[in-house]
């Protein structure tokens, strides 16, 4: 698999997550040590903001999910991350034909529900690389404005 991170800037790194077979799928994490999002200094925190709205629109042009899912828990990881999520009409489908739920979807249950499942969705290496590439041409596209 070819490298993950995406964008990194002074302050924060971008990149597909490993653990989950999503394409879209990103952690956003920044390079300070921290547990709380008040331990950055105003620079690092903007900087971080700045590259969560970035991941997010990058996640909406390239994937043109339903939904995007922004969230942050630091449970098994306590160092401050943000994931940004994409709920995609395939694993809506599959999650509705699997769980007992109705629109609105709760993003929390379909989020749980990907984690375990994620494997069912099908999306294979060559995908997360297209995604990759096409992330890749979307931030190279917006560096001079």
């Amino acid at each position: 698999m070819s490298q993950r991170i995406i964008l990194e800037t002074e302050h924060t790194t971008v990149e597909q997550s490993s653990g989950y077979r999503i394409p879209g799928y990103l952690i956003v994490q920044p390079k300070a040590p921290c547990t709380r999002i008040g331990e950055l200094t105003p620079e690092q925190s903007a900087d971080l903001f700045d590259c969560i709205a970035k991941a997010e629109s990058l996640v909406l042009d390239v994937i043109q999910p339903g939904r995007v899912y922004v969230m942050k828990f630091a449970e098994m990881n306590p160092q401050i991350h943000f994931h940004i999520f994409p709920r995609t009409a395939k694993m809506e489908a599959a999650y509705l034909d699997q769980v007992a739920d109705a629109p609105p979807i709760s993003g929390a249950r379909v989020t749980d529900w990907a984690w375990t499942h994620h494997e069912s969705l099908g999306h294979s290496d060559a995908e997360i690389e297209a995604f990759l590439e096409a992330a890749g041409a979307w931030f190279l596209s917006r560096q001079d404005s």
